[in-house]
């Protein structure tokens, strides 16, 4: 993780919601081409996890919904 892209894009700007939720959308896969349902629903949990907080340090209102489908 350390490494990832992730958290490159986190770091240049955290604020940066879809290409943040873009990059969290690439962890959906387990060893095939095909996402995993659990593991897109986690994805998707972790990536609104994230921008709540994000949103709740910041002082910000916004809705904190994940776009992808």
């Amino acid at each position: 993780f350390r490494k990832s892209t992730l958290l490159n894009v986190i770091k240049k700007n955290a604020n940066n919601f879809p290409e943040i939720e873009k990059q969290f959308m690439r962890w959906v896969f387990a060893g095939s081409k095909i996402p995993l349902a659990g593991l897109k629903n986690r994805r998707i949990a972790e990536f609104n996890l994230y921008k709540k907080a994000w949103l709740s340090q910041n002082n910000a209102f916004h809705s904190f919904t994940l776009t992808t489908s």
